[in-house]
């Protein structure tokens, strides 16, 4: 013992020595002590089997450290725990139940000095063991945060009774205080306080428990107005609960447990499984869940006044009176195409009548109004596969047409191949080069009798809807194509007309075209078929 405790004090007055000259960094080296809690700072007492493992966590970033000497004690402040039991895991000091690694074990950094110390180590508390290192090469900066010490214990504890158990810095004395070079480590980070748990037995059962929740229950929302339910829960320990959504529509507030659900049109007739999640903010694995359901109740005056076509806030026969009179008897146009539109079909026809009547009188399918977006697919992904006949070569081929962005079409006609720029302007969809007059234009919804032109005083372009006729390809049956007549001129130079059938949210069917050119004498007559297709969700 003479011998060590001389090699001791000679660490101690070196390290005295290196502190007075060396200079404070900005950040000093954090010491942490951990337990596996199930609760906010609650542990179990542990057994010989299961101990408690209190691990020693440190981050040195500061520099390499040569010397250093840990005391640390543990004790109960206020004397509910007056024994523990030291458990034998065949690691060092007398009892083997402290563990070194991360190089703080023989073989590693400490190849000068590598001890543990033990004060009165014997399970009455207060128990103290001191850790000394000295290294030649030493304990490196920049390691980040590691384990290097455990040690493993079970706690004495009356059973139904709680205890209190605290782990601080020690001081055993002279030459074991503890002791490092600067800047010297901060011990519990956050305050400077020693690290301390509460004691007890976990009991059988969840420790979180909900207050306020409809297990299994259901929620009628009337579409347009909002769901609030207070999700209320508690641990069985106070722990603070955080909140969230494990599958379901809707939002929780984390904190409070506020949960909120506005439908949408696309929610509207859908019934939901909603299942929120709520857990100790100190322990993830503890947890518990509630689960409800939701259903959107179909109302009389649809999704955003969809069938509304008169467009006076009210859903009756006289908008079915209005849609005939339009369709069949030369009457005005509705004010909003889309919400005639009832199908979402990307067109307004006999269709959108029987719908309309059948939602009001005969609990028909809801109706769903389209939009433009529908009209003309375009989203990154879809692809068009037509078989072209050129009627003058006698010649067929395949042509592959796709979307390779929301705002781009690329065409690859085997012999050239171009790019598209899809551009929308209200009811309007355009496709061209970027920045010259647009090859193709469509005025959405598609209407039997509508017409339109392009006209930028070169090029020239008049289309019609002459009918809505179905059609059927290798591509399958097209019940709500519509025919596009078109004729185009460019001055004196190029003549043109076609013929196509497009289906509202799939595109051209077939497409029928003969083009002159005037001036180089070249002439066009071809057929493209669609003989396969992919709409990107």
């Amino acid at each position: 013992m003479a011998g060590e405790d001389f090699i001791l004090r000679k660490i101690s007055s070196i390290l005295s020595a290196f502190c007075m000259l060396a200079s404070a960094a900005a950040t000093a080296m954090t010491i942490e002590v951990t337990a596996p809690q199930y609760a906010c700072n609650r542990i179990s007492p542990g057994d010989a089997g299961s101990p408690v493992i209190f691990s020693v966590v440190m981050d040195n970033n500061d520099l390499t450290r040569t010397q250093m000497i840990l005391p640390l004690r543990i004790y109960s402040p206020d004397g509910s725990i007056t024994q523990i039991h030291h458990i034998n895991r065949g690691w060092y000091g007398s009892t083997q139940s402290i563990n070194l690694f991360n190089g703080f074990e023989p073989s590693g950094f400490w190849d000068l000095t590598n001890q543990i110390n033990e004060f009165s180590w014997d399970g009455n508390l207060p128990d103290t063991f001191c850790f000394t290192g000295a290294g030649s090469t030493g304990w490196p900066a920049g390691l980040g945060k590691k384990t290097y010490i455990q040690f493993a214990v079970s706690i004495d504890l009356t059973p139904g009774s709680e205890g209190y158990i605290c782990i601080d810095t020690a001081s055993p004395g002279p030459p074991y205080n503890w002791l490092f070079e600067d800047p010297a480590p901060v011990f519990h980070p956050d305050q400077g306080l020693p690290y301390c748990w509460y004691v007890s037995v976990p009991p059988d059962m969840d420790l979180v428990l909900f207050d306020n929740c409809a297990f299994g229950g259901i929620y009628y929302v009337d579409y347009g107005k909002s769901l609030n339910h207070h999700i209320g829960a508690h641990s069985l320990y106070g722990d603070p609960i955080n909140y969230r959504i494990i599958s379901g529509p809707g939002s929780i507030d984390q904190s409070s447990g506020l949960y909120s659900f506005t439908p949408a049109c696309d929610d509207y007739g859908e019934n939901y499984t909603v299942v929120i999640g709520a857990r100790s903010s100190c322990v993830a694995n503890i947890q518990g869940y509630c689960d409800f359901d939701i259903y959107v109740k179909p109302t009389m005056y649809p999704c955003e006044g969809c069938g509304d076509v008169k467009q006076d806030n009210a859903l009756n026969i006289l908008d079915v009176s209005y849609l005939i009179n339009f369709l069949y008897k030369d009457g005005p146009p509705p004010p909003s195409y889309y919400k005639a539109d009832v199908d979402n079909s990307g067109a307004v026809n006999i269709l959108d009548v029987s719908r309309i009547i059948n939602f009001i009188y005969k609990g028909g399918q809801y109706l769903i109004c389209g939009s433009i977006e529908n009209a003309l697919p375009h989203k990154e992904g879809s692809w068009w596969q037509y078989e072209r006949f050129d009627s003058l070569q006698m010649k067929y081929d395949t042509i592959m047409i796709s979307a390779i962005d929301s705002n781009h079409i690329h065409y690859d006609l085997n012999n050239r191949s171009f790019t598209y720029m899809v551009e929308t302007r209200g009811d309007t969809v355009n496709l061209g080069y970027e920045a010259t007059p647009p090859a193709e234009k469509y005025i959405f919804p598609l209407i039997a009798g509508n017409s339109w032109t392009y006209d930028d005083g070169y090029f020239m372009k008049m289309y019609n809807v002459i009918g809505h006729d179905g059609i059927t390809t290798p591509a399958g049956s097209f019940p709500n194509a519509y025919i596009l007549t078109a004729q185009w001129g460019c001055g004196y130079e190029c003549a043109g007309n076609g013929k196509e059938w497009f289906a509202p949210g799939i595109g051209k069917i077939v497409n029928i075209r003969q083009e002159f050119d005037l001036m180089d004498g070249w002439y066009t007559n071809e057929v493209w078929t669609l003989i396969a297709y992919f709409i990107a969700p």
